[in-house]
């Protein structure tokens, strides 16, 4: 357990304000650790009951971590935390559950600020092509059954972006970042009440997916994202594919891209790297 180095915001005004069944009644805040991820699959991993919809939150994370293995900068003014949850949906519907996150962050920010905020597939919040928010997933599966899964979210909010820049190395498919005070031109947002709205738009979402199916948050996905009808290049393990984005299945949320060729290709994973031209 967490209780001896972070600090239980249960009692505080946090949850009293905070509209929702499950998701964040159990919430540790941190001032600074390595990762709110690996807390939250240690969690998860050690103890097996009374954990769906815990919260782990830091103020600051040395080690943040993103996808395939890279490194999340996470400086103080930034929301980081880890939901863990053992949702009743298949297998087969856990890739929803980055989409759906990104997606109650982009409305989020448009609740909050009026921004513009796009869904980049498949877990990337954008303003104006520049990143502000990733999601990471982390699960455990047993044959057809969830054990658990960590939805990581980070999301620069109070940051000077220029501040962290130098900290980050262009590479091929880097993209520029930014944050919501930097959008703002200086002004600052109130972290908790973006976390109190994310976590109650990701368990509306999440009753949705596991009641109704995918298709409607699917749709919503579409509306607002910054991938389809654009020229991209998917890197994948152990291929590289080019087409354009012209769909995301209604099922599970795949990018399905079409090659020069006319071919239609399922994307489940990868990097997908746009060249900003969009096809009509």
């Amino acid at each position: 357990m967490p209780s001896t180095d972070g600090i239980n915001i249960n009692t505080e005004n946090f949850l009293s304000t905070l509209r929702t069944s499950f998701i964040g009644r159990r919430t540790y805040l941190y001032q600074t650790v390595e990762s709110t991820q690996t807390i939250a699959l240690s969690l998860a991993e050690q103890q097996t009951d009374n954990l769906h919809g815990t919260v782990i939150v830091a103020e600051h994370q040395t080690k943040g971590r993103g996808r395939m293995g890279r490194s999340w900068i996470s400086p103080f003014g930034g929301i980081w935390l880890s939901i863990i949850l053992k949702p009743k949906i298949k297998n087969s519907q856990i890739t929803v559950l980055p989409l759906l996150s990104a997606l109650s962050v982009c409305d989020v920010i448009k609740k909050m600020t009026k921004l513009n905020a796009k869904l980049k597939w498949p877990n990337d919040v954008v303003i104006d092509g520049r990143k502000v928010s990733g999601i990471l997933l982390d699960l455990s599966t047993e044959a057809d059954k969830i054990d658990f899964v960590v939805i990581g979210i980070g999301v620069n909010v109070n940051i000077d972006i220029k501040k962290i820049n130098s900290d980050i190395v262009k590479s091929a498919g880097f993209y520029d970042i930014t944050s919501l005070q930097n959008e703002l031109h200086g002004k600052e947002i109130e972290k908790f009440d973006f976390i109190r709205l994310l976590l109650e738009n990701i368990e509306r979402y999440v009753f949705q997916l596991e009641n109704e199916g995918a298709r409607e948050i699917i749709k919503k996905c579409k509306k607002i994202s910054d991938t389809l009808g654009k020229e991209v290049i998917v890197k994948q393990s152990n291929e590289i594919l080019q087409g354009v984005a012209v769909d995301m299945d209604e099922n599970d949320g795949f990018l399905l891209i079409e090659t020069p060729y006319g071919r239609i290709h399922k994307v489940v994973s990868g990097d997908v790297i746009s060249t900003n031209i969009t096809k009509k």
